[in-house]
């Protein structure tokens, strides 16, 4: 779906998320810290609450960084690289060019737990 929506032009983001509900992914790019799969049961209990609540947390946060540098970016700011606090993404072809800014232009979507987490996030 990614794929389709990009190639008619749509900005397209697809977040890797950093909860623990991947087999393992990295803070900081492959030599980062990396962030292990974490196992949460299916039977309702206090502490699968607890543990789905702390991965909702980390998500609404980094759809608020993505929703945040899409919105520096089409304003022609700086935008630092999460991989490399020392490379400035160099997102300058696409100032003023995202349209991200008229109500109803950035669209949300997720399947599973991610459609959960832009119920919260919207």
């Amino acid at each position: 779906m990614a794929g389709l929506l990009a190639s008619y032009g749509v900005v397209v983001l697809a977040p890797e998320h950093r909860d623990g509900s991947v087999p393992r992914t990295y803070i900081g790019g492959p030599k980062g810290r990396p962030v292990d799969y974490k196992a949460i049961s299916h039977v309702q209990s206090k502490e699968v609450e607890d543990a789905r609540d702390e991965q909702l947390r980390i998500r609404l946060w980094e759809l608020g960084l993505l929703n945040e540098a899409l919105l520096k970016i089409d304003n022609g700011e700086e935008v630092s690289n999460v991989l490399s606090k020392d490379h400035k993404g160099n997102f300058s072809m696409f100032a003023s060019g995202l349209d991200v800014h008229t109500p109803g232009k950035i669209s949300w979507a997720g399947h599973s737990f991610g459609a959960a987490t832009v119920f919260q996030f919207v």
